[in-house]
């Protein structure tokens, strides 16, 4: 069996990555991020906050995810803001709806 964040991985390669605005026409990812892809970068994350705070609403993963993913992200300023927040470049914000529906959704797969 395909492990869970085998399958996660390819759903957002499959659902997330064609409608990103840094997917170039080549295929491939040109975030700003310097790190890389904040998806694919903070995946075992995600799916852990997913895993572990089911909810009908986006505010509890948000707040999840700022504490657990952007309070040690580089590119978070110390006061909290992050330009990449900001500008609307950070993949993870823009598509962490969706990606959390991915996850939902492999994790009632697996009961």
């Amino acid at each position: 069996m395909v492990a869970l964040r085998d399958r996660v991985a390819a759903r957002i390669a499959e659902r997330v990555c064609p409608v990103c605005a840094f997917c170039g026409a080549d295929g491939r990812c040109h975030t700003p991020d310097k790190e890389g892809c904040g998806i694919l970068r903070n995946l075992d994350e995600i799916i852990t906050i997913v895993r572990d705070g089911h909810s009908d609403r986006m505010d509890p993963y948000i707040a999840r995810l700022r504490e657990v993913v952007c309070d040690s992200c580089r590119n978070q300023a110390d006061d909290g803001r992050c330009p990449l927040r900001v500008g609307a470049d950070c993949s993870l914000d823009d598509y962490f709806g969706l990606v959390v529906e991915l996850v939902e959704e492999e994790l009632a797969r697996e009961g």
